[in-house]
């Protein structure tokens, strides 16, 4: 916004001498001799005050805003900055038509996605710009990814994903668990063998140290990272464990199908505290930021505020079969999975209201475990045509 500039005139004053004296008329007498004037001392000057003029607002400087577009396979995908829209047609590099004035800001999105295709802004905003932007970062792919297309899954169960973009996968058949690498065509086991009787689920701390609940074994295991054996947390505690999930402060959470609570594992400790939730069957468990839990079970998804041991059952609309895993976003968005329907939902935050994730040409057969990535994508592990997929959300 500009600021208004009030410019002052200086005034000009006009001091007007007055001149007196008497209208001639006719005399007979002659004129008396004109005196002389007496000598009058000369004015000192007084200097003239002129108005400060006002600067001249240099140039404002301006910058670019770009960045680089990347998997585009066709069509052509609209972006834009602000008001700013600009249309690509091909990957490389791009650069917006309207600069900004240094100290402002910018924020690129996607107004209109390519056929068949998702793409994905990162480093798209930014304040205070003093220099040209060229990191923005804009990718492009199918809706739908299969991960280690090369491997064959005996039947996939629960997903993780590390802060790396490396996947976990828990395979219920082979009673191991798996790393798949960003990009990779196959896995990786983590421990040799099947040390696992039928892993249930896993999750992945800031730290990489992998955690796994046996649910036929009766245990919950961690694996640090590059450890070739797995260390059992709080043996005896658990007849079945199912669910689990890590808070921001690195608390384990696990819930137990045969004991019908949620138990905490506090950070660095091996000691499990149940938390007096009376959930009958729970199966999987997300944690928000805040702390809060949220716990399927049967056809029902209950919320269990932070510190506290009551269940609120959620009503969903339309309706959930079986919903199973369950993840949920910073904004407090839920992403499950109905089991018993085939299909994968987004709960908006606080709205009860279901919709359903498109997932292309893709047709899941029994989709059990699912979790969020950082990159703000799904990995879903379906148990019924032994694959994992990627499923990425706009």
């Amino acid at each position: 916004m500009k600021t208004a500039l009030r410019l002052w005139s200086p005034m000009l004053v006009a001091v007007l001498t007055a001149c007196g004296g008497d209208f001639f008329g006719s005399s007979d007498s002659a004129p008396a001799p004109a005196a002389t004037p007496a000598s009058q001392p000369s004015a000192t000057p007084v200097p003239t005050t002129l108005p400060t003029p006002t600067p001249t607002p240099a140039g404002t400087a301006s910058y670019t805003i770009g960045g680089t577009l990347s998997g585009l396979s066709g069509g052509a995908v609209i972006l834009h900055n602000n008001s700013d829209v600009l249309t690509l047609h091909a990957d490389g590099p791009f650069t917006f038509n309207v600069t900004v004035a240094a100290g402002g800001g910018y924020q690129v999105a996607v107004a209109t996605q390519p056929s068949g295709q998702i793409c994905k802004v990162t480093a798209g905003s930014g304040a205070g710009v003093a220099a040209d932007v060229t990191s923005v970062a804009v990718h492009c792919s199918a809706p739908v990814i299969q991960l280690a297309p090369s491997w064959a899954f005996a039947n996939p169960i629960a997903t993780a994903v590390d802060g790396q973009g490396n996947a976990y996968v828990a395979d219920g058949t082979t009673g191991n668990v798996y790393k798949i690498a960003p990009g990779a065509t196959t896995v990786t086991p983590l421990l040799a063998g099947s040390p696992f009787a039928a892993p249930a689920a896993v999750a992945v701390d800031g730290g990489g140290t992998v955690y796994v609940t046996d649910f036929s074994g009766g245990g919950l295991y961690s694996i640090a990272p590059g450890a070739a054996t797995a260390t059992q947390i709080a043996p005896g505690t658990f007849p079945n464990p199912a669910g689990i999930a890590i808070d921001t402060g690195g608390n384990v959470y696990v819930a137990d199908d045969t004991i019908n609570d949620i138990f905490r594992i506090a950070a660095g400790t091996t000691s499990a505290t149940p938390l007096g939730v009376p959930i009958n069957g729970p199966q999987f468990i997300a944690v928000d930021t805040a702390g809060n839990l949220y716990i399927t079970a049967g056809a029902n998804i209950y919320e269990v505020a932070a510190g506290t041991s009551i269940a609120n059952l959620l009503t969903i609309s339309p309706a959930l079969v079986q919903p199973s895993g369950i993840a949920v976003d910073g904004a407090g968005n839920l992403f499950v999975a109905d089991t018993g329907s085939n299909t994968l939902y987004k709960i908006a935050a606080g709205t009860g209201v279901a919709t359903p994730i498109p997932t292309g040409s893709v047709l899941l057969d029994t989709p059990v475990g699912l979790t969020l990535g950082s990159d703000g994508n799904l990995y879903v592990a379906d148990y019924g045509d032994a694959r994992v997929y990627e499923i990425v959300l706009p």
